[in-house]
């Protein structure tokens, strides 16, 4: 059914799509995201639906969860209005709610009902990853969380694999067993060549073609919005920031250590977590001690999203990245384009965002002396900011939407059974 103008918080009924009259010539699009929260790939959707409804397709929003539009708008900078797209759910979601938050299992049931719907659409796209829908399709891959052996290898658990413990053991293959009963596979082979695949950095790309065999796809950069004009570096002062969800993937504590460790070489510098804590989470309290033990110059900002955040973002000369094997790193690329020089780890998206390798390293010892490098040579920071004002243009809204179209109408161009005109 279409997106309700009131209240804020859009939902949808269960069951059948309610959809007006179709305007001669469109052509009906499926993108499919289980549950819209607050990350990378809920961007690149929005902007995907964006690039679109513009391009005359009649979209319809294939999801689990209810689309809060004015949140959604606001987090990712889109401007979409009630009405320009469709949002359908399957019927079952009110009864199996609880169940709906295992992941596995979720995303089993999903694809369930994707595959259901799947007829009544021209071109099908899955919003986050590999989606089996039963027929051709374009992919977006977003990480590898659907890739047991690369989410292992590039989602490593911290020392004591505390928070990694629930993937192994008995219970772990029993509920994996449950979720493949469900999914139900049509038995296609995705990788025949008649899928497309788009991945969101050359890195995931590469990988995805060397270890799972993918043949046909492309890169499209993610959009990343930024409204204000950045600040110059005399106006900045010689804080880092942090940006994104605090979880234990992104290795918080790491960034924290790090620049401890840059304060005791006499560096005066702040670290700035822009970024939910989630508090009463095992990960959220670990980090809440550690800013609280170090108050005088690590600072909670909380979440922020539009200009609040982008003033932040501008106020600080730099910026630190934790997490290796990260897929993109939108949070990144936020960062290029305020202004700020991010240092990152050498493995995955966001070295491929930066292309310094002086900005780039491995493990915490390399980290420390890379940017105490930088933060002692001013000459290096000049040049280094004209390089990476060169590389935020590879994350424009325009040149997103263009290349996503071109992507789309390539893979209707050489779907046979797909004829849109």
């Amino acid at each position: 059914m279409s997106v309700r103008a009131a209240p804020p918080r859009v939902t949808t009924t269960s069951g059948p799509s309610v959809v007006g009259p179709s305007a001669p010539g469109l052509r009906k699009v499926a993108i499919a995201h289980a549950r819209l929260g607050w990350g990378g790939s809920e961007v690149y959707v929005m902007w995907g639906i964006d690039a679109l409804v513009k391009a005359g397709y009649e979209v319809t929003l294939l999801t689990l969860g209810d689309v809060e539009l004015t949140e959604l708008n606001a987090w990712c900078g889109t401007s979409l209005r009630n009405g320009d797209f469709h949002v359908r759910r399957p019927g079952y979601v009110p009864a199996l709610t609880p169940l709906l938050r295992a992941a596995a299992v979720r995303d089993s049931l999903f694809q369930r009902f994707c595959r259901s719907v799947a007829g009544e659409f021209d071109v099908l796209i899955s919003g986050y990853n590999p989606c089996d829908f039963g027929q051709p399709a374009v992919h977006l891959v977003q990480d590898f969380s659907w890739h047991q052996g690369l989410r292992d290898e590039f989602d490593a658990p911290p020392a004591d694999g505390s928070w990694r413990i629930h993937r192994k053991g008995p219970l772990r293959a029993a509920y994996l067993g449950l979720a493949g009963l469900l999914a139900a596979p049509s038995g296609r082979n995705l990788l025949a060549g008649r899928d497309l695949f788009v991945a969101n950095s050359r890195w995931v790309a590469d990988l995805a073609r060397e270890r799972c065999g993918f043949c046909n796809q492309r890169v499209v950069y993610p959009p990343v919005v930024f409204r204000s004009e950045p600040l110059p570096d005399a106006g900045r002062d010689d804080g880092f920031v942090i940006l994104g969800r605090v979880g234990a993937e992104k290795r918080i504590e790491q960034a924290i250590e790090i620049i401890g460790r840059l304060r005791g070489m006499g560096h005066a510098v702040r670290l700035h977590i822009v970024g939910d804590l989630a508090a009463g989470t095992p990960y959220g309290d670990k980090i809440g001690t550690l800013v609280g033990a170090r108050s005088t110059w690590v600072i909670a900002e909380g979440r922020q999203v539009g200009v609040e955040k982008e003033w932040t973002l501008m106020r600080h000369r730099y910026a630190i990245h934790a997490r290796p094997g990260e897929a993109f790193g939108i949070g990144v690329a936020e960062l290029v384009k305020a202004g700020c020089i991010p240092f990152v780890p050498a493995l995955g998206g966001p070295a491929e965002i930066v292309g310094a390798p002086e900005l780039c390293w491995s493990g915490i010892d390399d980290a420390v002396r890379a940017i105490d490098r930088v933060l002692q040579d001013p000459v290096r920071q000049t040049r280094l900011r004209r390089h990476l004002a060169e590389r935020a243009a590879l994350f424009g809204i325009d040149r997103f939407q263009r290349e996503f179209l071109r992507a789309i109408e390539h893979f209707a161009a050489q779907s046979t059974p797909l004829e849109l005109g």
